[in-house]
């Protein structure tokens, strides 16, 4: 509703000018340029679950840390955990970057 002459007035919001949130978004994200920083922030939100069903690792002992230029860093709490985790690195690798629908993880590290 817009203001007119001191009266709400109901506005067409239907004309051809508009365009859907969906791609409104995808025309920002590919405007400003934060499409790669998106898709790693959702693979670090993606692996404490992957972790979890992969390694059989509580999320407390193994947190994603970050991801810089493909490398995703991890933390681990445990020299166990972290055998364990080294173990799976690829699968972990694969399964995130086939959720995420392109390579964006191309390497894997544990830290403390």
């Amino acid at each position: 509703m817009e203001k007119i002459e001191g009266r709400m007035q109901r506005v067409d919001r239907r004309c051809a000018g508009t365009v859907s949130l969906r791609v409104a978004l995808g025309e920002a994200v590919r405007t400003l340029g934060i499409g790669a920083k998106l898709l790693e922030q959702r693979a670090l939100m993606l692996l404490p679950e992957l972790i979890d069903e992969l390694g059989g690792v509580p999320r407390a002992m193994a947190r994603p840390a970050e991801i810089r230029q493909g490398e995703l860093v991890i933390r681990i709490t445990q020299d166990a955990v972290r055998h364990r985790l080294s173990i799976e690195r690829h699968r972990i690798q694969a399964r995130l970057n086939e959720a995420l629908g392109r390579e964006v993880v191309t390497s894997i590290r544990f830290g403390r």
